[in-house]
This record gives structure tokens, sequence and C-alpha cells, in this order.
């Protein structure tokens, strides 16, 4: 059986795929013809403010993708983006009702199957781990919010990662919603290897990933510049046993460095050997 497409999620979200999957949450059983059919078009964002207007969702239908992911951030459950504080339960399934209330995500809801995993804030604490006391009541409040079958291994795990495929064979997609507690994939490095090893042994030869990560600047450095954010695509493609190219394109939002520029585009090609 050939190697499907994988899709690692999280805020910074990895997509490993070996040309010609896809995961479902809830949501996607409304949608029974997606796990036979074939996915050609992904559309996915994050750090979406419960609080504001969301017209982006007329644009993103507009674009008729077949999936979209949610990345995380998809609420602000411990901000309003200028003061922080504690959460509850309670005060996390009102986030998300804020968000559920929203017309135009309600539209976008009932029109294209939505998969979401989560970030820092819809956890519901910036640099939160598994110390965070609140932990196992967000992740209620989480799945029943992207209803989540009650039959599901995913009420019984730590945590919200899971696994599905989507597609017939030789055109399969495979999703795996990774899950992060901060904006920083080196602190996992245990995960890191997990994702190494993934890739190991199921032989992918023609693996691509994306990257989409947030970052608030150090004010006392970087006074007056914009929160930061950046997407990076690359693609593995094996050139012998021994020796793999990547070519790589980075978009950065308020590059933090270059304030002056209002975005900047990065481009790259890295050769990697293993001896």
């Amino acid at each position: 059986m050939p190697v499907p497409n994988k899709i690692i999620m999280g805020c910074t979200l990895f997509i490993l795929s070996v040309l010609p999957a896809y995961s479902t949450f809830g949501d996607v059983s409304a949608f029974p013809s997606l796990m036979e059919g074939v996915v050609n078009r992904i559309a996915f964002g994050s750090c979406a403010k419960q609080w504001q207007h969301q017209t982006i969702w007329s644009a993103v239908l507009a674009a008729k993708p077949d999936l979209w992911l949610f990345l995380g951030d998809n609420i602000y459950g411990d901000t309003d983006g200028k003061t922080a504080w504690l959460v509850s339960k309670e005060q996390m399934t009102g986030e998300w009702n804020r968000l559920a209330d929203k017309p135009e995500f309600q539209k976008a809801r009932a029109q294209m199957p939505m998969m979401a995993t989560w970030d820092n804030h819809d956890y519901g604490s910036h640099a939160g781990g598994a110390e965070f006391s609140v932990k196992e009541e967000s992740k209620e409040v989480f799945l029943t919010f992207w209803k989540e079958p009650k039959d599901s291994p995913r009420w019984k795990r730590s945590g919200i990662y899971d696994a599905k495929i989507f597609g017939p064979e030789g055109k399969r997609v495979q999703v795996i919603p990774n899950e992060k507690g901060m904006d920083e994939w080196g602190n996992f490095p245990h995960e890191r290897q997990k994702l190494f090893d993934i890739v190991k042994k199921t032989g992918a030869d023609g693996v691509i990933g994306l990257g989409v990560n947030w970052g608030k600047p150090n004010q006392t450095s970087f006074e007056g510049t914009d929160d930061q954010y950046s997407t990076e695509l690359f693609w593995r493609y094996q050139l012998t046993k021994e020796l793999a190219v990547n070519p790589s394109i980075q978009y950065i939002k308020d590059p933090a460095l270059n304030p002056e520029e209002s975005s900047l585009w990065a481009y790259g090609l890295r050769l990697r050997l293993a001896v």
C-alpha cells in the first residue's frame, strides 16, 4: 500500500507528504463525501480574535477549499490582546461561544469541513504546559466545541493529538494534528524526534513541510514594533539515499529586525547529507 501524505498540525504546522489524506475532527463527520473523495484544495489559518468581525471567511469560502485547517489560537481564551487573565472552564466555554456566534464563522462551518488543533491561547495559558491547572477542562471544552464523537479515543488521551486518513488508495492524505502549549518547536525535543522517526519509518521521499509562527517582539529591544507572523514552505527531495535537497520559501509579516518593511520574502536552498 502506498505511504499516504502526512500533515502534522500545530501553530507551528508541519506537513509531511509522500505526494499522493486527511484526518478528521468532529465537524468533518458532517461531510461524509470527504472521506472517499480526493482532497485537492486546503485552506488554513490561525489567530482568530473572537471579539472582532471575521469577514475573512467570505474570501475563504470563495476559494472553495475541500478542507479548512485551524492551526491554533482559534480563540484567545486568556487575553483580549491587552490584558491577560487566569481562565476557568466556564470562561473558556464562553470565549468559544463568542466564536460560534459569529455569523461569518457559522456560514463557513456549515459549508466546509473544518479541522483544528490548539496553540497556547486556545489551550488557555500563554506559556502553559503539563502543569496548567485547567488543561483537562480546556480539552473537554475544545473537543465539545469541535463535536468530537463521544466514542473517540481522543477523549481518553492526555492531549488532543490524532491521526486519520482521507482519500482513495494512491491519492491519500493523512493529517496528524500536533499540539503545542508554547510558540517554540525547539522546546519539544521528544515530539521533534517522533516527527523525524515517522518520516524515516515510512520511507517518505517527497516531504513537504509548512511552518506557521507568531512572535511578540521584546518591547525593550524593539519598542513600537508589531507582532511578527511568518510562514515557511519547504520541499525535501531525496536525490540519493544519502543526499537530499531542500528548496524553501518564507513570508514574514511585520519583520521585527526590519521594522521599515511591512513584509519580506526569503528564499532558500539547503542540501542534507546523511553519512
